[in-house]
Parts: structure tokens; sequence; C-alpha cells
């Protein structure tokens, strides 16, 4: 918990035995933060904050609950996919402790582009932002067990190689739970409109926004194995908070895109 936030909590010895299920827990990072976004969206509610301010505070608060960890690995993708050099220097450019100009514009267009698409969240499909947090995380650490790895080393490769085959069911299984409380919380999270016929077509728009939020997930997590193979032959840290971030960024898309249309 302490590794993927700036949240406080107990410090836990850092060693092979102590890291063999650290992934497991890397959702419940992703619950934390998800509820933190529930909580601000409800305070600016009742402040009666307009949308933008709104959406540019949804927009920051989880990299300042992470404190930027996958974010960091977003911007050095940039520089490195941007670079258009060889897999070698792609590595090495990611490694390299400096930023560069693909990172910073990287960085405004993607936090312009969420802002916006958290400009437009409604209180109807919040419960479904909680449960996209915990999903992309999910999926995350799936993601790297079953990819190559590009470096010998790293964090990425140090906690994988620690864990055990046991973490990788048990990140499926919650996989496949975090699935169903999707669907479950699309559902139940549209406020009930008054009368039976107005409760199921609410109903009906949660479960479809719902799906169309795991379809996205979904999508990405393909999307990954390709881009990461075809570019750097497998995965890193760097690449693992690339995809994290364009995991988030496109499920509240998603989110939002199927509300308005099947608004």
């Amino acid at each position: 918990f302490s590794t993927y936030s700036r949240i406080p909590v107990p410090q836990a010895e850092w060693s092979e035995e102590g890291m063999k299920y650290s992934m497991c827990y890397f959702p419940v990072v992703g619950a934390a933060v998800g509820a933190a976004e529930i909580l601000l969206f409800l305070i600016c509610e009742a402040l009666h904050f307009g949308s933008a301010l709104r959406g540019c505070l949804l927009a920051a608060l989880p990299v300042l609950l992470t404190g930027g960890i996958h974010f960091d690995g977003f911007l050095d993708t940039g520089d490195a996919i941007h670079s258009w050099k060889g897999r070698e220097e792609k590595l090495r450019i990611m490694k390299d402790p400096h930023t560069g100009a693909f990172a910073v514009t990287s960085a405004v267009v993607y936090m312009v582009v969420m802002a916006g698409i958290c400009s437009e969240l409604s209180p109807s499909v919040m419960p479904v932002v909680l449960m996209i947090f915990v999903y992309s995380r999910a999926l995350s650490g799936i993601a790297a067990f079953t990819l190559p790895k590009a470096r010998p080393d790293g964090m990425l490769r140090t906690m994988t190689d620690a864990s055990t085959e046991a973490s990788v069911g048990i990140l499926c299984l919650e996989s496949i739970l975090f699935l169903i409380l999707i669907l479950l919380a699309g559902t139940a999270g549209i406020p009930a409109a008054g009368a039976a016929a107005g409760v199921s077509v609410s109903a009906l728009r949660g479960f479809f926004t719902a799906l169309a939020v795991i379809a996205a997930g979904i999508l990405m997590f393909g999307i990954y194995h390709v881009f990461v193979i075809w570019n750097f032959g497998g995965t890193t840290g760097d690449l693992a908070g690339w995809f994290l971030q364009m995991a988030e960024i496109l499920m509240l898309a998603a989110a939002v895109l199927a509300m308005a249309g099947v608004g």
C-alpha cells in the first residue's frame, strides 16, 4: 500500500517473503482512490462547484494520492515511444531521470482530456467510477505476471519474481469478482426514477454503462500486450504505469459516452 500510494499505513518489512502476495493487494489501493474520488465528488456537489473545477479536482486527486508513481511511468513511456528509436534506446530513455518535451506534452494533453471527462461525470455513474480504479489495477497485476519482462531487473521484475503462482490465481479471481461488482454497481448506482418503469430503465442504463467499462478495460488490456511486445519486447514498471493511466482514462470515457448514449 505504501509503495503504490501516499496514504499513510503501517510499514511492512520489504523482503522476498513479504512480497509474495503484495500484488494481490494492489487493487485495494484502487478502492481507496475510487472512494476518495466519490467523496470529493460529493463535496463538490455540496459546495455547488462548477463542472470545470470539479473535473480538474477529480483528475488531479488520483495523481496526488498515488504520488504520481504511475503517472511517472506514463511520462517516461511518452518520451520513449515518441523518440522513434530502436528497442534498446527506448528502454534507455525510459530509465533517464530527465524529462523530455514529449513527456511534458503527454502530461498536458492527458490531464486536460481527463479533466474534461471527469467534468461530465454524474452521481449515477460514480459507483462504477469507484470500481474502475480497482479493475484497472487488477488488470495491471495480471499483465505484470503474463507478459515477458523487457529488463532482467527493476521493481516490477523483483515483485513478480518474488510472487507465487497463487498470486496470479488470486488476481484472476479478483478480476472476475470486480467484473461482477462493476455490473452490480452500474445497475444499483442509478437513482430510482420513482415509477417501476423508470427504475427498470435506469437499471438498464447502468447495466450498459457497466458493460461499456468492462469492454474498455479488456480492449486496453489487449492493446497493451501488443504495444509492449511490439515496441519493447516486454513490460517494465514504467510501461505498467502507462497502462494504468491509459486504462483509467479509457474506461472513464467509456462510462461517460455510454451514459450519454443510452440517456
